[in-house]
């Protein structure tokens, strides 16, 4: 698999998460909480976080503004 290939498959699978767990999935928070905790994955689990946090999941804050 091409290296634009495979970062394209990774956002398009953390959009999905943080659409999830906007939508009140806890198994779609969670992976996003234990992603964020995963230094090269960091990224893409923040921007989940905020994707569900901006659809309504008041959970999906806490490790954006505490993020230990």
């Amino acid at each position: 698999m091409r290296p634009a290939a495979t970062l394209s498959s990774i956002q398009a699978a953390f959009e999905l998460l943080g659409t999830e767990a906007g939508q009140g999935s806890a198994a779609g928070l969670q992976a996003l909480w234990q992603a964020s905790r995963i230094r090269r994955l960091q990224g893409f689990a923040v921007k989940g976080l905020g994707q569900a946090a901006g659809l309504g999941n008041e959970e999906a804050l806490k490790p954006l503004l505490d993020p230990e």
